[in-house]
């Protein structure tokens, strides 16, 4: 099975652990894929498209809305914050989806605690590219 993660860069060397916001606005540039090729994901909705959702586990600090998500980062500004970000039926394993993920600080400590994930939704499944 293919290790499948958000990455800092198209060569998916280096992983995001978390992000740390500098400012009270930070725009990260992410890659959704794996390295292991013949392998891709899929819905588990039968022909269904995947997305990049946001989650807040808990109540308090930040929030769901806290994060906006994009393919570009002109579309950032019109983006509804805590929607998900619809990315097709496929990612391709060698093949990363490209995307920004805008954070806004509002609490104000530089941090997005493990409260708040990016995360493929409805669910997703992996299968060999035919």
């Amino acid at each position: 099975m293919a290790d499948w993660k958000f990455y800092q860069e198209a060569a998916m060397t280096n992983a995001y652990t978390s992000f740390a916001c500098p400012a009270t606005v930070s725009t990260f540039h992410v890659w959704l894929g794996s390295t292991t090729t013949g392998r891709k994901i899929v819905s588990t909705t039968t022909g269904g498209n995947l997305s990049i959702a946001v989650a807040d586990s808990t109540t308090g600090g930040h929030a769901a809305t806290a994060v906006k998500l994009a393919t570009t980062t002109g579309g950032i500004s019109g983006a509804t914050p805590g929607a998900a970000l619809t990315i097709g039926t496929s990612v391709i394993g060698g093949t990363p989806f490209e995307f920004y993920a805008q954070f806004t600080d509002a609490v104000g400590n530089g941090v997005y605690d493990s409260t708040i994930s990016l995360y493929v939704s409805p669910g997703a499944k992996e299968q060999a590219v035919t």
